[in-house]
């Protein structure tokens, strides 16, 4: 069980998937839950399109780590609920910092 308590500093996690079967989804909600356990708060746990608009997702990022969890389906296909994030990150042109 490699998670180690938090310390007091750990920044809160977005945790986003992608799943078709609900698998990875599973696997999301239970990573949600061993932060949980460890001290490290949880600012959402939901499925990538739910952050697909490029400045939703800067607002629920952030002062956070996330962390993105995704299948594939058929030949490398994005899941159904994986696609409209994909499509707006890959149409959105990354401003360097």
């Amino acid at each position: 069980d490699g998670l180690k308590q938090a310390n007091s500093v750990a920044e809160p996690v977005l945790i986003a998937f992608g799943s078709d079967t609900g698998v990875t989804e599973q696997v999301a909600k239970k990573f949600a839950g061993l932060c949980a356990e460890r001290g490290v708060q949880v600012r959402r746990t939901c499925d990538l399109d739910e952050i697909s608009d490029m400045e939703e997702l800067k607002a629920a990022a952030i002062g956070a780590t996330m962390v993105v969890m995704c299948s594939t389906c058929g030949h490398g296909d994005f899941p159904q609920n994986a696609g409209l994030f994909w499509s707006s990150l890959s149409s959105t042109t990354l401003a360097p910092k």
